[in-house]
């Protein structure tokens, strides 16, 4: 007799015919799709306000706090801003729709050393 757990069920779940794949494959598509969505428009808006806090020229300290976000954020969407001149740039990342904000940062916006500093600062934030 097989084992039951989830994978199986999944399995057996997923069994599909010809009347029931094409639901299920624009269930995935509209899925993948509006994830892609989100993320662009994050990355769209982050870039603006990049822009937008370099032409301000405030303290990011004080645009930090009034929009309640941290002052690194600030910081990396300026730097979003400066790496990438032009919004139209954005959808040209190589990583394509397989890339959010966090990969933004770390593989576009910090050093190595910037990193390990932001590895160093979380370990001695949290209970590890």
């Amino acid at each position: 007799m097989e084992t039951i757990n989830a994978k199986n069920v999944i399995n057996y779940l997923v069994k599909v015919n010809d009347l029931t794949k094409p639901i299920l494959e624009e269930i995935k598509d509209l899925i993948t799709e509006g994830e892609f969505n989100a993320k662009l428009e994050l990355l769209v808006a982050y870039h603006r306000a990049g822009e937008l806090i370099i032409e301000s020229g405030l303290p990011n300290a004080t645009i930090a706090s009034y929009i309640h976000r941290s002052v690194r954020l600030v910081e990396y969407m300026a730097k979003f801003a400066k790496r990438f001149p032009s919004v139209k740039n954005i959808p040209e990342i190589p990583e394509g729709k397989h890339i959010g904000w966090t990969g933004v940062i770390e593989k576009y916006l910090t050093t190595p050393q910037e990193k390990a500093e932001h590895i160093h600062d979380f370990k001695s934030r949290c209970w590890c």
